[in-house]
């Protein structure tokens, strides 16, 4: 049997983020090479803290060749420090809202035109959420949102369908102060624009609405917050 304690005097917060026996090729995979049988008919168990002898499990993550080798060579292509931040975004504890989700948010009065949509990039240590897009003349820019996660008009895409259901109902479609959407767009099935392609006026006009409060009174008020 490999398994061995060769943690020493590891933190409580190490042992919370080490590997464990199950997530290596080793357990019931392929045996290491100093051994005859794969670890689990070793009796080792999957829920154990993984000694050097780990391998990252890679059929685990490889079920799609096509994925996997796009992942990786994205990954490849950051720098060290941006590798080394992924992994702390993708090793952060598992939120009600996951990384990846689209949401839908007002940035004005309840209108469907005045509806956008971004991609949560992840969470501040603080709590609060970052919705991530790039504004369309300046693609690769980070444009960042950070909003409460608790905001009462933060919608996924079937709390956005009712939505928008409820607003046309009313007669919502098109606000008529809106001078950034053309009223011809905004249709029963409208999808509203994700931050890479909301008009660059918009932006200008969150911007200039944000100089005029407090940090803390945009995020409670659903604006943004550009950075």
């Amino acid at each position: 049997m490999l398994k061995k304690d060769t943690l020493g005097k590891a933190s409580a917060k190490s042992l919370g983020e080490a590997f464990k026996c199950g997530e290596c090729l080793h357990f019931d995979k392929h045996p290491h090479s100093s051994r005859q049988e794969i670890c689990s008919k070793e009796g080792v168990r999957a829920v154990g803290t993984a000694p050097k002898c780990f391998t990252p499990d890679v059929s685990k993550v490889a079920q799609n060749v096509d994925q996997f080798v796009q992942v990786i060579t994205i990954f490849q292509s950051f720098s060290h420090k941006q590798q080394r931040i992924l992994l702390g975004l993708l090793r952060g504890k598992k939120r009600k809202i996951a990384i990846g989700t689209k949401l839908y948010f007002k940035v004005g009065r309840d209108y469907v035109s005045n509806y956008l949509c971004g991609y949560v990039a992840g969470y501040t240590s603080g709590g609060e959420l970052m919705i991530m897009g790039s504004p369309e003349k300046a693609r690769g820019n980070a444009f960042l949102s950070f909003v409460s996660p608790q905001a009462d008009d933060l919608l996924t895409w079937p709390q956005w369908k009712l939505k928008r259901a409820e607003l046309k109902a009313a007669n919502k479609l098109f606000d008529p102060t809106n001078r950034v959407i053309k009223k011809s767009s905004v249709k029963d099935d409208y999808e509203p624009p994700s931050i890479d392609k909301a008009p660059r006026e918009l932006y200008d006009k969150l911007n200039k609405s944000r100089k005029k409060r407090r940090t803390s009174d945009v995020v409670d008020q659903m604006s943004f917050n550009v950075t």
